[in-house]
């Protein structure tokens, strides 16, 4: 978008101008509220565009605007995350994306019965989700229910083979179900990727013995 060339270029007046066009031009006023949002964005008044991005959003839902309206908001917004989360499920119930959100939610307030089902139900509508899938195994290991814990933890895996944080996870199950061949490999590349990652060390040391 023209626009987006002009922010990078840091033109805002000639951004500014390229918005006022679009807003007289357009009889969808959706694009000039983007537009707007992201000139509000680039000057940091974060609060004004999340406004002009709320106003496209109540014209035109969809979950690739819903996910730029969630990385601005914070507990300073006046808008919160969790409420917003409640409006984008309510606009997109099939979003797999928003049912992911709500699931790590549940998680980080120690609400781990919930948030496995959650998780479950999120990989219903979309089960090639490798942090859903990785969050899920964690939690399964955590209840000790190893068979299915492993079947998550080799599926996100398989979907992310280079990724550390997975690849301890899978470690971790894997060392706990006996397998551990597999267990050394997976977590020897976990430390190579993250060197420095403090708890890949423990489990580095752990798992191999030292």
């Amino acid at each position: 978008m023209l626009v987006g060339v002009e922010l990078t270029e840091d033109n805002l007046t000639q951004a500014k101008k390229i918005a006022a066009q679009a807003d007289s031009e357009s009889q969808d006023p959706y694009v000039s509220h983007l537009i707007s949002g992201d000139i509000k964005k680039h000057e940091n008044l974060i609060e004004e565009a999340i406004l002009h991005y709320l106003d496209a959003w109540r014209m035109r839902p969809s979950d690739q605007l819903a996910k730029l309206i969630w990385s601005n908001l914070s507990d300073e917004t006046s808008v919160k995350r969790m409420e917003f989360l409640d409006e984008w499920e309510k606009q997109i119930p099939g979003s797999y994306e928003a049912s992911t959100l709500r699931a790590i939610r549940y998680q980080q307030t120690n609400q781990n019965d919930r948030a496995l089902a959650q998780y479950k139900k999120s990989l219903e509508l979309n089960p090639n989700q490798p942090i859903a899938l990785n969050n899920l195994a964690w939690l399964l290991y955590e209840n000790s229910k190893m068979n299915e814990a492993m079947f998550y933890a080799e599926k996100a895996k398989s979907l992310t083979p280079e990724n550390p944080a997975i690849l301890d996870t899978y470690a971790l199950v894997a060392h706990k179900s006996g397998k551990l061949d597999e267990a050394k490999a997976a977590i020897s590349k976990a430390h190579q990727l993250a060197p420095d990652n403090a708890d890949i060390q423990k489990h580095y040391d752990d798992i191999l013995g030292r």
